[in-house]
């Protein structure tokens, strides 16, 4: 007797032969109507950056707020599911719609590799086929999505304030931390640090490199006696106090090099007490981005589609997975939200997969990951008689606010952190003081603790709404450092 194999569902050769339809336009052109049609297509998935920022582009214009929230309500669908499937296909393979001018040309072109996909996913085919999808596809590891969830980090006004403690106490280590402002997305600021903190561990001469080098890695920290070495061999070391572990660091004696783990007292750099002819190199740096975030759930407004900072955070990594946890991962997890007044939330190993909203949430060629901070910003605080300052009541519990952030950080090991504007969009707390608190908090207490803190600053809708020139300006003037533009 013949038994059939059910264990999979074919595609007919003849479906096969006929490519499907791309999600028709119609779908998104009238969005409101038929969002749950939108949902239910076959091919939702097969994303299009392009598509979706000519239809996200139009409903700004109409100034159509809901519709705006159901175009982001399919994107955290497919980020969703990309990481349920543990696998999304690049948007470069889509031929960079992604970078390109919104146009008919582009649905075209993702119309074709749609079908290509559709024609070669899920079949019997040539083992070429089979391989030419696998190359396509970006695989997610699902133990480490776990190992990030478990490893949460809830911190309780009560633990918040030893952290801080803790961490006041901690000498720096790298002289002066370099500060930069960029006007950009946070997180694709982020990403570029990464790429390029990586090109330059991994290889000796810039030429080599893949990165466009951006003015945000900085090695001039290191005390004089380090400065004539190579530009391109440096790197850093953080190393955290008595009561943390330190990291694993190389130390060259002339030709000699030692693996050891940092012993107290650390190499003092600051009194340039390290011999001439030793050289500290780092095989480790972690990047760290601030999640400003909602204090009474996860992700604020993620599933209704807001768009706010940490609903496009949602959006684009695995946060859903490790902040929310909305797999269960973590079957130990003993803490809920809400977070407390002068409490956070630190989140390892977080992955990166989209692109920004304003190139239509593309899948990346790769994935990234980084650490995230949270904290809530004050919601719309009570200001003094002019209208610029926070009132003097609750000046310190923001201070406090900021002062946990860098102690979040501090505390596991970052050496580079990517900030923002806190609070100061749809939570409506005055930029130029809070850039001013920053300044207080970095500059006087946490100076040298970190190589690099970089704002990141995004001038969205609520910043602009204020009619005050937006948030980049502030933190300019607050810092004495004009602002990059980024556009990578």
């Amino acid at each position: 007797m013949n038994h059939t194999d059910t264990s999979k569902e074919e595609i007919p050769s003849e479906q096969c032969q006929t490519p499907p339809e791309p999600i028709p336009d119609h779908l998104f052109e009238d969005i409101c109507q038929h969002y749950e049609e939108l949902m239910d297509h076959p091919y939702k998935y097969l994303f299009s950056a392009s598509q979706w920022l000519r239809w996200y582009h139009h409903y700004q214009q109409q100034s159509d707020t809901f519709a705006l929230k159901l175009m982001r309500r399919v994107v955290q669908s497919g980020t969703l599911h990309a990481f349920r499937t543990l696998q999304f296909v690049p948007q470069d393979f889509h031929h960079d719609v992604n970078t390109r001018s919104c146009n008919d040309n582009n649905i075209d072109i993702n119309y074709n590799i749609n079908n290509y996909i559709y024609n070669n996913l899920g079949q019997e085919g040539s083992s070429k086929d089979a391989n030419n999808v696998d190359n396509m596809k970006v695989n997610i590891n699902k133990e480490e999505l776990i190992q990030s969830a478990c490893h949460v980090q809830y911190y309780s006004d009560q633990l918040a304030a030893k952290c801080i403690s803790e961490s006041l106490k901690v000498r720096p280590i790298f002289g002066k931390t370099k500060i930069s402002i960029f006007e950009g997305d946070c997180l694709e600021v982020a990403i570029h640090l990464l790429k390029t903190l990586k090109s330059s561990s991994v290889t000796t001469s810039s030429a080599t490199s893949n990165v466009t080098p951006l003015s945000v890695v900085d090695t001039s920290s290191f005390s004089s006696s380090q400065q004539s070495l190579d530009e391109k061999n440096k790197s850093f070391i953080h190393k955290k106090n008595k009561k943390n572990s330190f990291r694993k660091e190389t130390v060259s004696t002339n030709s000699k090099t030692i693996d050891s783990t940092c012993q107290e007292p650390p190499l003092d750099f600051e009194n340039d007490s390290c011999p001439s002819d030793m050289v500290v190199v780092v095989e480790q740096f972690k990047v760290a981005l601030l999640n400003m975030a909602s204090a009474k759930r996860p992700g604020g407004g993620y599933r209704e589609g807001a768009g706010s900072q940490e609903e496009n955070l949602f959006r684009r990594t695995s946060l859903a997975f490790s902040l929310e946890d909305i797999e269960s991962y973590d079957s130990q997890r003993q803490w809920y939200y809400p977070i407390e007044k002068h409490g956070g939330v630190y989140v390892p190993s977080v992955q990166v997969i989209r692109g920004s909203e304003s190139k239509g949430y593309p899948f990346l060629n790769e994935i990234y990951t980084l650490d995230v901070v949270c904290v809530a910003a004050l919601r719309t605080p009570k200001l003094d008689h002019t209208g610029t300052r926070i009132d003097a009541s609750l000046v310190d519990t923001v201070r406090r606010k900021i002062r946990l952030i860098f102690a979040m950080a501090l505390q596991h090991g970052v050496t580079h952190l990517v900030l923002s504007a806190f609070g100061c969009g749809a939570y409506r707390n005055p930029p130029q003081h809070v850039a001013q608190l920053f300044k207080q908090v970095l500059m006087q207490e946490f100076d040298g603790k970190f190589a690099q803190v970089i704002f990141a600053i995004y001038n969205d809708a609520n910043a602009w709404r204020r009619g005050d020139g937006g948030n980049v300006e502030p933190f300019e003037k607050e810092f004495g450092i004009k602002a990059s533009v980024f556009e990578k």
